[in-house]
């Protein structure tokens, strides 16, 4: 997947400066940072139960 179809891009012009743009995730970029956060999540509990310390839980 192209990084372009991660992120919506938008370009705005400034008040008297120059023109700002704004980036946000797609929807594709919003499921690939559930699923990776998701995999990061499972890595980080196997590696503590291998060293013997439990993973973070997350508030």
């Amino acid at each position: 997947m192209r990084k372009r179809e991660l992120v919506e891009i938008e370009r705005r012009s400034g008040d008297g400066g120059p023109a700002r743009t704004y980036y946000r995730p797609s929807e594709a970029g919003m499921r690939m940072l559930r699923a990776s956060s998701r995999d990061w999540g499972e890595f980080a509990t196997r590696i503590g139960s291998i060293i013997g310390h439990p993973a973070r839980e997350e508030s």
